[in-house]
């Protein structure tokens, strides 16, 4: 890995690993930690953890064609949600809650 990408388990193999390293790949100039939380039939759920002082805004704006791309690609929506470090550590929102939870199960 490089730039300090890093990737959670669950997402060795299959489609996770190979939609985070492409969304890693991406953002090659953040430090960033790609994981799955959530896959169906239909779509694959990717959240990207990102450095407080990057915008969330710069990350969806990164992503919006290489998110469009891979869901052509795989035939299912691909998403992918930006969350701030400090608010994955303090877990303090539902959404980070379910998030968390999620890829625990995907690990």
């Amino acid at each position: 890995m490089t730039n300090g990408e890093k990737f959670a388990p669950g997402t060795e193999t299959g489609i996770g690993l190979r939609l985070s390293h492409q969304i890693a790949r991406r953002l090659e100039n953040l430090n960033v930690e790609v994981f799955v939380f959530g896959i169906s039939e239909n779509d694959v759920d990717l959240a990207v953890l990102t450095d407080d002082d990057v915008s969330p805004l710069f990350v969806v704006e990164a992503l919006s064609g290489t998110l469009l791309d891979l869901s052509i690609q795989e035939g299912r929506l691909v998403t992918c949600t930006p969350i701030k470090r400090s608010k994955f550590a303090r877990a303090d929102t539902a959404f980070v809650k379910n998030v968390i939870s999620a890829r625990a199960e995907y690990a």
